[in-house]
């Protein structure tokens, strides 16, 4: 909105208003046609329309399926965003440290959202999160408790649960955590001819054997034992993991086959972020574009 027509952009009162030239536009195209999520870009059109001109920012919470979506494809709106005219040193900083921690955030939510991890991928999850803090500490907004919690108490937490249980922090997920406690209250209301201390037993005894026993013992499905199980969708989109040469790692395309990485993983600033996330302190080269 920054780069946008500031005259078309005070008479508009909806984003189809602007010209197709208008960054705001490409952005919202892309969030629609390249990352798929609507209801993101949904919900951008109504904050346009209807809070922009109260002063109220836009924020957003990502749920389900549209939060995976992002994390495979949040580098083509970084790739989108680098090619608007005149942008300033300052924002192409801002963009590629987005995009470095892009990563590292997808990467570490594809091993704290897991129930089964490795003790390999609890000590890659550490060196993700402290990236991801470093990069914020030296080259965004600074530290909040949100950036803290991703760097250090995710980490740990999952660490002492691995050591503990054996399993990962996706055990204690709090998705669905709504309507399970609806399953659980209607549970309850079958345990009034037991003790109260035996209420709890029951009820998630019965949760046990509806969830898990019965899909192990039913004795009607041939079929729903399977040799190998179907791997889960991961928050690292299919294409990286499958190693496929013709993408980087972020997940864009690259230059050419035999090139290192897309145009935003090679450029000179992203090697400046990485190596300045890597020694802990702003390079000089850097310096410039901070301030």
């Amino acid at each position: 909105m920054q780069y946008s027509d500031q005259a078309k952009m005070k008479t508009a009162t909806v984003v189809s208003d602007l010209p197709n030239s208008s960054p705001l536009v490409a952005l919202l195209k892309c969030i629609r046609e390249t990352v798929k999520c609507g209801r993101l870009c949904n919900s951008i059109n109504r904050w346009f329309s209807e809070k922009r001109k109260k002063g109220i920012s836009f924020s957003y919470r990502f749920t389900g399926l549209e939060s995976k979506r992002f994390s495979w494809n949040f580098a083509h709106l970084t790739e989108i965003l680098l090619r608007i005219d005149k942008l300033s040193s300052g924002s192409v900083l801002k963009l590629h440290t987005l995009a470095f921690i892009g990563v590292q955030i997808r990467d570490a939510a594809a091993i704290y959202s897991r129930v089964d991890v490795s003790k390999q991928q609890v000590e890659d999850l550490k060196g993700l999160c402290q990236k991801y803090f470093t990069a914020n500490r030296l080259l965004l907004d600074g530290v909040n408790p949100t950036v803290w919690t991703m760097g250090y108490a995710i980490p740990y937490h999952t660490s002492q649960l691995f050591e503990t249980l054996g399993y990962g922090l996706g055990l204690n997920s709090m998705q669905g955590r709504e309507a399970k406690h609806v399953k659980l209250a209607k549970y309850v209301e079958n345990t009034c001819n037991v003790k109260k201390s035996m209420r709890w037993w029951i009820v998630f005894r019965h949760e046990f054997v509806c969830l898990i026993w019965l899909r192990e013992m039913d004795p009607y499905s041939v079929i729903y034992h399977q040799e190998k199980k179907k791997d889960p969708d991961s928050y690292i989109p299919k294409r990286v993991k499958d190693h496929d040469e013709r993408f980087c790692y972020c997940g864009l395309l690259k230059l050419n086959v035999t090139d290192e990485g897309c145009m935003v993983c090679t450029d000179n600033v992203m090697k400046l972020v990485k190596q300045s996330v890597f020694t802990g302190k702003v390079n000089n080269e850097l310096q410039q574009f901070l301030k």
